[in-house]
């Protein structure tokens, strides 16, 4: 879990996160602008983030996914990313 309790995946630090909404599964890449997305998969617009939307058993199980998973844990290997920390509240 992270700061604010969202599920993380950590290998070599952050990398992947998953959040429920009630029609989808949010499947983050904390690097996502970072990863080679060939299947054009990642969404998002923000400054690192990127996500895919999985809607069914299927969308789990595509090979371009995979591929999206391992290139996130090639790059923290070569690069790892540090933690993630909260932003402090101004006083």
């Amino acid at each position: 879990m992270n700061p604010w309790k969202i599920p993380t995946f950590e290998s070599n630090g952050p990398m992947c996160y998953f959040s429920i909404a009630s029609n989808h599964l949010t499947f983050g890449f904390l690097r996502g602008t970072s990863l080679p997305d060939p299947q054009l998969l990642l969404e998002g617009t923000g400054k690192s983030l990127r996500h895919v939307k999985l809607r069914t058993l299927e969308d789990l199980r595509q090979p371009a996914l995979k591929k999206l998973i391992q290139a996130a844990a090639r790059l923290n290997e070569k690069v790892p990313m540090e933690g993630i920390k909260p932003k402090k509240k101004a006083q």
